[in-house]
């Protein structure tokens, strides 16, 4: 028994099947199958239960895993240990939003692919949160609010949005001026999300309603653009619409708070490294700087001369708690969240493409619409 067949074992548990765990791997699902036969002969055990709709641990399997997870991790350490100062290689498996990610995070995957020639990277860009451990990516780069569970989260940024409509549709419909005006508005959302507003230093949720919804934020661009209701848009991807006029900021009373940037890993007490340089690369990149700090002084500023420009960065919510990780993020850009050590670093693949792409009291309602409440800070 070897270490790659113990690596093809946990990734097949970890998947849930050979097909799954063979695209990880990047090898054809034929070798994993006998990698797996090979094993199970060699401790005369079944570990896998092959079933129509993938494989199932056996008893025997859910013992070995936890063991065999323990030894890869543990080797992967080693290697680490002994690397030459600086070297990287592997297979680093990401997803980052398509709305963003072409233009602001592509570049940096490809200065560390440039940086480190024996580092494999596969980017995958969509606006959905993939499940990071059932699809095997090493991180993820999100905006937004973060959902509670149990990955791990690292912030590297803040990033604004507004809430905006086209010129015919407010010559049609109005402009909402407060939270509850919104609410008999037409909204563009990326699904059933809750909108959120500040109004002073209290935040506001809104649970908006409308008959067009995508999942990418660049098609609530156009559905805006074309009249058909109020979208909330991150700032880079409206940039060039706003200075046209052709969208026009509404609700500017009540902003968008100021949204974090994150790199997302699964559960797990060490980061592998590989995962650290991407974060510190993010963070540190002189591309990203006009989008992780457009919209923290000026654009906070309140269209009528408002007072929550200096402000809003303490008092905004700038992603939801994500269980026992870095606690609940700040967006204070002075406050650095702490850094996680050195964590195993997945298997090395070989022979493929270097690069591809692929708070105190509870919530209480405090306007009259029941759609509206205010969470208490």
């Amino acid at each position: 028994m070897d270490i790659e067949e113990l690596r093809t074992f946990v990734q097949v548990a970890d998947a849930g099947g050979v097909t799954h765990a063979a695209r990880r791997l990047g090898v054809s699902k034929s070798i994993v199958s006998r990698r797996l036969a090979r094993m199970e002969a060699d401790l005369g055990v079944q570990l896998l239960a092959r079933t129509t709709r993938g494989a199932v641990l056996t008893e025997a399997g859910l013992t070995f895993r936890s063991h065999a997870t323990k030894v890869c991790t543990e080797i992967d350490i080693a290697k680490e240990a002994i690397s030459s100062a600086g070297s990287l290689r592997g297979l680093l498996r990401v997803t980052a939003p398509l709305t963003l990610g072409v233009k602001y995070f592509a570049p940096v995957l490809a200065s560390l692919a440039c940086r480190y020639p024996e580092l494999h990277i596969h980017a995958c860009y969509t606006d959905r949160f993939l499940d990071l451990v059932a699809e095997g990516f090493d991180c993820a780069i999100r905006c937004g609010r973060l959902a509670d569970s149990s990955l791990r989260a690292r912030r590297v940024g803040h990033m604004c949005a507004k809430y905006v409509a086209s010129p015919a549709y407010i010559d049609k419909h109005g402009s909402p001026e407060t939270p509850e005006e919104m609410m008999h508005h037409q909204a563009l959302m990326q699904g059933t999300e809750i909108w959120l507003t500040m109004d002073g230093d209290k935040l506001i949720e809104m649970r908006p309603n409308g008959r067009f919804k995508g999942d990418s934020a660049l098609a609530l661009v156009s559905a805006a653009l074309a009249g058909l209701g109020i979208a909330k848009l991150p700032v880079p991807s409206i940039e060039e619409h706003l200075a046209s006029g052709a969208l026009v900021p509404v609700m500017t009373r009540y902003p968008v708070p100021v949204q974090g940037i994150f790199v997302v890993r699964p559960p797990g007490a060490h980061a592998p490294r590989k995962v650290r340089v991407l974060t510190e690369m993010l963070r540190s990149c002189a591309r990203l700087k006009p989008l992780l700090s457009q919209g923290l002084r000026g654009e906070l500023t309140c269209d009528d001369g408002g007072h929550r420009n200096h402000d809003m960065p303490r008092n905004e919510v700038c992603g939801a708690t994500v269980n026992d990780v870095e606690q609940r993020v700040s967006a204070v850009p002075s406050e650095q969240p702490p850094d996680n050590p050195p964590d195993a670093i997945r298997q090395e693949r070989r022979g493929r493409p270097r690069w591809s792409c692929s708070t105190g009291e509870a919530a209480r309602p405090v306007l009259r619409s029941p759609a509206v409440k205010a969470v208490a800070r």
